[in-house]
């Protein structure tokens, strides 16, 4: 039986668990009108790269969201670095 634990020289195991991450992180913040005609902000930490900026511009555009903002971070996961990315 082979041992899957040793990875080979000049390889990188990259671990499927999450620990490497999808990127660096970004707030999603989401403008609505709440129940009594104020605008309300929720704000969401995804990572940047699970984001689907058409969509979420394509909400905003049939005015199903007042508006969006988004912010990157500007961390990168250990990973990601070392794949160069």
């Amino acid at each position: 039986m082979e041992n899957h634990d040793e990875v080979p020289e000049g390889m990188t195991r990259i671990p499927l668990d999450g620990t490497w991450g999808a990127g660096p992180d970004a707030e999603l913040t989401i403008v609505t009108k709440g129940e009594d005609g104020q605008n309300v902000e929720k704000t969401y930490v995804v990572p940047y790269l699970a984001l689907h900026m058409q969509r979420i511009q394509m909400m905003s555009d049939m005015n199903f969201i007042l508006g969006f903002k988004v912010v990157k971070s500007e961390a990168r996961t250990p990973g990601l670095k070392e794949l160069g990315l």
